[in-house]
């Protein structure tokens, strides 16, 4: 049996860029159908060659979660999967950088030992 679901989803266009983006009367305004399988997750992951958890930090959730999809356990919410439907024109290096800008954001708010 295939793990595919149909969901209703705003058009790529109107999505945000970042995590949790989506939600909103706009989104329900303009809608299609998007197909999610977990099939998709782990290729989409092994195109841009990053970790789950790198991974999860470009749609906004843990590497756990990303697991998860890629079994078949979960799906995503709403407002993941126009995240994870974001990033699919995503390509190598834009990837890396995105993460990278993230990294710089979350590593400011910390403070070091030493």
């Amino acid at each position: 049996m295939s793990a595919q679901f149909a969901i209703v989803l705003p058009s790529a266009s109107t999505v945000p860029a970042g995590p949790g983006g989506g939600d909103g009367p706009a989104a329900d305004a303009a809608s299609e159908k998007i197909r999610f399988s977990a099939k998709s997750v782990a290729a989409q992951r092994k195109r841009l060659g990053i970790s789950a958890a790198d991974f999860g930090k470009l749609i906004g959730v843990s590497g756990q979660t990303v697991y998860a999809w890629e079994q078949g356990v979960s799906r995503p919410r709403k407002a993941q999967l126009a995240a994870f439907v974001a990033i699919r024109g995503v390509g190598k290096t834009e990837a890396k950088a995105r993460l990278e800008q993230l990294g710089a954001k979350s590593a400011s708010g910390r403070k070091r030992k030493g």
